[in-house]
């Protein structure tokens, strides 16, 4: 045998010797932690307690950063560590196997998980191609309107105040496309990190994440998204390079550090199922009970934390496969699938029920010839969950901007609720396709029978007061007159006589937050009830 021969045999078993896989290192406890619940503006933003408060939800040992210790232990060892995970207690590391059996082997270490192979975090390009549209005055628009965004744009909702987590394979072009150039302006990115690449930029060449983004993002005379004005969260999570389950952590780090920012809603273009490059991780069909995939279990936690989710269903229902994928499998995250123009549903779109019988999707929108801005800068239609469900990410975001006392829970039912099949669901079209227009009115007080008719204007306003009139045939009569927040509670209220639009009767709007209020008129006849916006 030539030295050549032996050399290279010799250089590959070094290698291999040599080779660090990555693993997920779960600690038993968090003993001895330098933080406290008590003390919770040590690790959680102002803005994160604030949605816990405006839900009830109390600080709990999940919320703790993990025992800093325990990781400059592994480090002891010679072990490279990454991100930590304090909702499941763990941190992502590279070790080689001598170092996993001397981890394992660690009082305050209670298992260790495989994710991935020996893959540095390198950066590469790619490209997708796209194909172009012919412009219009609204691309958007057709799309929009199902859901009823274009009334909820004209009521002043568009995101102001919501903060989005977006999480995707990358968002190539998006500090140079037209479309996004209002978010840089009006410093709308709070945030970006690319956990595949361990990097700050999130421009890594891949584009899914910037197509998705424009759906809900995107502004320009051309295209219109869902919620333009909204601020961002950017994350890359998924590595189209390879199939690991280290993609599912990598979304369990960026959702506790979205939730650690104050982030009110995620939306998730991605799905896992059977596809992963290592057999021994796939899931199979009977696993999508929203309590086992890592990245359903994560959901499931950002869920607890007051967290609206939002997910594609996926794009299964013409293969073996089928059903949805994680996390869209989880009760507490709303699926989007995939349906057409003409009312039909795309024949790719994942049904359900998942495999707990929960009704899945949850509901739909247009996921076939969708309008987006691609990564290369210009309108085109494309097609998949993937682009359903952001659109359904900025209906949630205007109707939070308008409700801002709804829980994540109530958000989430309000939205099944505005389906167009909502009286029928079913396991393709889910709840149908939910609406602005059908959820507000699901939140108003339903009129009593009665002869008062009246009129308020302006309507909407930005002003600090509103006037209204009474029909004729109660012009001189007494009435009483409530201001109703969106959650019920009387912030004003008044017995008046109103004698017309000369004499009208003002309404004081001082101090009151933007939103939805109804205005209720009552007498002996009866009450009548008007939707008023402030913005």
């Amino acid at each position: 045998m030539s030295r050549l021969i032996l050399f290279v045999l010799f250089f590959c078993l070094v290698v291999q010797t040599i080779a660090q896989d990555r693993y997920m290192v779960f600690f038993r406890d968090k003993a001895n932690s330098e933080f406290s619940i008590s003390q919770p503006n040590d690790f959680l933003s102002d803005r994160a307690l604030q949605r816990r408060t405006r839900q009830s939800i109390p600080i709990e040992t999940t919320d703790l950063p993990v025992n800093r210790s325990y990781v400059e232990g592994l480090k002891l060892l010679g072990v490279e560590t990454f991100y930590t995970t304090k909702w499941m207690n763990g941190v992502l590391v590279q070790m080689t196997q001598d170092e996993a059996s001397s981890v394992s082997a660690l009082a305050y270490v209670d298992r260790i998980e495989y994710v991935a192979p020996n893959a540095p975090l390198l950066n590469i390009t790619s490209e997708n191609s796209e194909g172009p549209v012919t412009p219009q005055e609204d691309l958007a628009f057709p799309q929009n309107q199902l859901l009823g965004i274009p009334d909820m744009h004209r009521e002043g909702f568009k995101g102001e105040n919501i903060l989005i987590g977006v999480f995707d394979d990358g968002f190539q072009n998006l500090s140079s496309i037209f479309y996004f150039n209002h978010l840089f302006t009006n410093n709308r990115i709070v945030n970006t990190f690319d956990f595949v690449r361990n990097r700050e930029s999130v421009e890594n060449g891949f584009n899914h994440g910037t197509r998705a983004l424009s759906l809900i993002a995107a502004l320009g005379p051309d295209f219109t998204g869902t919620a333009p004005n909204a601020s961002f969260i950017l994350a890359v999570t998924e590595d189209d390079r390879s199939e690991y389950r280290i993609e599912e952590y990598n979304w369990l780090f960026a959702a506790e550090k979205a939730d650690s920012l104050g982030v009110d809603i995620i939306s998730t273009s991605l799905g896992y199922s059977n596809f992963f490059n290592d057999l021994q991780m796939n899931y199979s069909p009977e696993q999508m009970n929203g309590d086992i995939a890592v990245i359903s279990r994560a959901s499931n936690l950002a869920a607890s934390k007051g967290i609206m989710l939002v997910t594609s269903a996926g794009n299964n229902g013409s293969l073996r496969w089928r059903i949805v994928t994680a996390p869209a499998d989880s009760e507490q995250v709303l699926a989007v699938g995939a349906a057409l123009f003409n009312g039909e549903l795309a024949s790719f779109s994942s049904d359900g029920p998942n495999a707990s019988g929960f009704t899945k999707p949850d509901v739909v929108a247009i996921g076939f010839s969708t309008s987006l801005i691609g990564g290369n800068g210009s309108p085109t239609l494309q097609g998949g969950t993937s682009f359903s469900a952001p659109q359904v990410t900025g209906l949630a975001a205007g109707l939070w901007q308008a409700f801002p006392n709804l829980t994540q829970i109530e958000l989430l039912d309000l939205i099944r609720r505005s389906g167009d099949r909502a009286s029928n669901p079913d396991n393709e079209f889910g709840y149908g396709f939910p609406n602005w227009v059908r959820a507000v009115e699901l939140l108003s007080i339903n009129n009593v029978d009665s002869e008062i008719q009246f009129s308020l204007f302006p309507n909407p306003t930005s002003n600090n007061e509103v006037y209204l009139s009474v029909n004729e045939e109660n012009i001189s009569n007494l009435v009483d007159i409530q201001l109703i927040s969106s959650l019920g509670e009387v912030v004003y209220k008044a017995t008046s006589r109103v004698f017309g639009a000369r004499n009208s009767v003002r309404v004081p709007l001082n101090n009151l937050p933007s939103g939805i209020y109804l205005v209720r008129l009552s007498n002996s006849s009866g009450s009548r009830t008007q939707r008023l916006i402030k913005y």
